[in-house]
């Protein structure tokens, strides 16, 4: 898949396992900052969170942007009209074109905010108690490119700033619902200091959500030193309540970016949980509905006493069935009764544990429960490579003859059931390796900043390390693991498009390369061109109407066989003025505009044919520039 100027226009992305706590935090809101991935997109979706070597993130603001506009106004509460006093205010931008806009008002609710960049804005009151733009959208959607800003818009107005004239503003706050309640023992004693956690209950689902910006908000609530918590500034809705103690259920050292988001995601990653009314699950947890400005009081949580068990065993290597040391091992509930799961499914985050020198694990303080126990093999730094072999085409072939290969990642069920789970073994098979060269159509030098990953072609995939190529084009893929996986190239900028992957005589822009467990595949070739075609222009909404902002665009080929091609496809957005400019292979597209709801349609081909009669269809034109304007029928 391709992304279209992706320094103009970066849709939210998912989240890092690495990015610092305040871009977290930032991040958590999908507009108060711009996550810019650096290597654009030639093959594919960028890479999810992993374990392996990170994308390099950074935010990103945009040069040359008018910034002189003085925001004035003030804020009183909705219904009384009285003053919002000393209360932080912070504009989220719909456009991803900087860093957060922050202001604060005084005594009397006046506020001023100096040098405010052009764009539009939701402007968030962060007070105790208030509804805020956050507050609607969930956490899931903030990871997923999923953000529904027209839901945001119905209940908050938009201010459009120019960047050169001065505006003033009447800002309405709104109070929220609030829960409140204790958490106790069995025996009455006060539960304190526990963490208590809400989800919102939409479509049948559960989803986790932040009230705001607040530390509490963003660490998860606890019981004070009597066991009393409460939610403020909640939306009308259904909420489930639930509390865990602090347990730690396994031994892996965590680094502090992972211990923040571990805190973050609502619920640390403990597996026991209690849920209001005595539930032990969450999907049989009672609702608490909440109308506007509603307080639900004595929504109280005694924590369940419950047998706790301990599952243990050893990590060895399938081939010889030596012990591996310093594994990960992640522990994931299968039944989905653990919130962590639903917000942030990635091991770093979920309990862990470390093979020792014999590879022996072990996790405790386990419920009842079917299980996923998840091996990642620690990780081996490559092999420093000589400056004969990064010169020589036969590098890789240097390498591969004197590097043992790497274990490949795996999941295995275990089912907990009123007694421990002792001497469990999880055997590791040599991962698939995969060996090739890249060259730019033309004898042009390769670009710096290039890499590949392997996704496995499902729903969820979890993308393999990326690879290291050398000045002259080599790579290597090791630790792979067998299946069907989709070949993701990643260039610089948008002046390269993958042209070409091809091994064993199989195109892998068609279809997915079958790799068998530990085989060995030698002669990829990608082959990258500069020969991009371009095409700019606006969207508008409906003949006649009003350019759509902020929206996503696919380019799909007119050949159906391509339409779930990864490598084929070409996605962006369109900017605040409903702009877009994308670049990609030369050929003939059908011109898509996504709605909020059909982002997981992307590779869908029943989706694309659903779509393909009231498409547009353009043409992009190798290195010639070509603009049009794009109808598109009532998509909003």
């Amino acid at each position: 898949m391709t992304r279209g100027q992706a320094n103009r226009k970066v849709f939210p992305q998912g989240l890092t396992a690495r990015v610092s706590a305040l871009a977290c935090a930032m991040l958590m809101t999908g507009m108060l900052s711009a996550l810019n991935v650096r290597a654009q997109n030639a093959g594919g979706p960028p890479p999810q969170p992993s374990t392996s070597p990170q994308v390099t993130a950074d935010i990103m603001v945009q040069e040359n942007v008018k910034a002189k506009t003085t925001l004035r106004g003030h804020v009183s509460y909705e219904g009384t009209g009285r003053p919002v006093r000393r209360a932080r205010l912070i504009l989220l931008a719909r456009n991803n074109r900087g860093s957060e806009v922050t202001g604060i008002t005084n005594a009397r609710g006046e506020f001023q905010i100096k040098n405010v960049p052009e764009g539009k804005y939701f402007i968030m009151v962060d007070a105790a108690g208030v509804v805020t733009p956050i507050s609607l959208v969930d956490i899931e959607s903030l990871n997923s490119d999923k953000v529904d800003y027209e839901e945001i818009g119905k209940q908050f107005e938009e201010v459009s700033i120019d960047g050169i004239n001065d505006k003033e503003v009447e800002v309405h706050a709104r109070r929220g619902g609030a829960i409140s309640g204790r958490v106790t023992y069995q025996d009455g004693d006060p539960a304190i200091n526990v963490q208590v956690i809400i989800m919102r209950r939409r479509n049948g689902e559960l989803k986790p959500f932040f009230t705001s910006l607040s530390a509490s908000a963003l660490f998860g609530n606890r019981t004070d030193d009597r066991g009393s918590y409460r939610f403020a500034g909640l939306p009308p809705g259904d909420y489930v309540v639930g509390a865990t103690e602090n347990i730690e259920h396994g031994d892996a050292r965590r680094n502090s970016d992972d211990e923040f988001m571990g805190g973050v995601m609502l619920g640390g990653n403990s597996l026991v949980m209690t849920y209001y009314q005595d539930a032990t699950s969450a999907r049989n947890a009672a609702s608490i509905q909440i109308a506007a400005g509603e307080e639900e009081k004595n929504v109280d949580i005694t924590l369940a006493e419950r047998a706790l068990h301990m599952i243990s065993g050893t990590v060895k290597a399938r081939n010889d069935g030596r012990p591996l040391a310093h594994a990960r091992v992640s522990l994931t509930s299968k039944e989905n009764n653990s919130v962590i799961n639903q917000v942030a499914p990635f091991s770093e985050f979920m309990p862990a544990s470390e093979t020792d020198e014999m590879g022996q694990w072990s996790f405790n303080e386990i419920p009842d429960g079917t299980y996923i126990i998840t091996v990642q093999p620690a990780y081996e730094a490559p092999e420093t490579m000589s400056v004969t072999q990064v010169e020589s085409q036969e590098a890789p072939a240097r390498i591969l003859s004197h590097n043992k290969k790497k274990f490949s990642q795996k999941q295995q069920d275990v089912k907990v059931a009123g007694h421990d789970v002792t001497n469990l073994v999880v055997e590791m098979a040599e991962g698939a390796r995969l060996s090739g060269t890249v060259t730019v159509e033309g004898g042009k030098p390769v670009p710096g900043g290039l890499f590949i990953s392997l996704q496995p072609s499902d729903e969820q995939p979890a993308p393999t390390a990326p690879s290291v190529i050398s000045p002259n084009g080599n790579f290597v893929l090791d630790g792979l693991p067998g299946g069907k996986l989709n070949v993701y190239v990643y260039t610089p900028d948008n002046k390269y498009y993958v042209k070409s992957i091809i091994a064993g005589g199989v195109d892998l822009l068609r279809e997915p390369l079958l790799v068998q467990e530990s085989a060995e595949l030698k002669g990829v070739r990608i082959v990258l061109s500069t020969d991009s075609g371009t095409l700019t222009g606006h969207v508008l909404n409906g003949p006649g109407g009003a350019p759509l902002n902020n929206t996503r665009i696919v380019l799909y080929p007119v050949d159906p066989a391509l339409w779930t091609r990864p490598g084929r496809v070409i996605f962006d957005g369109t900017d605040e003025t409903g702009a877009f400019n994308v670049s990609g292979a030369p050929g003939e597209y059908l011109f898509v505009v996504m709605r909020n709801s059909e982002s997981a349609q992307l590779l869908n081909e029943e989706f694309v044919k659903s779509r393909a009669a009231t498409a547009t269809h353009v043409t992009l034109l190798a290195n010639e520039p070509r603009s049009v304007e794009v109808i598109a029928p009532g998509v909003k």
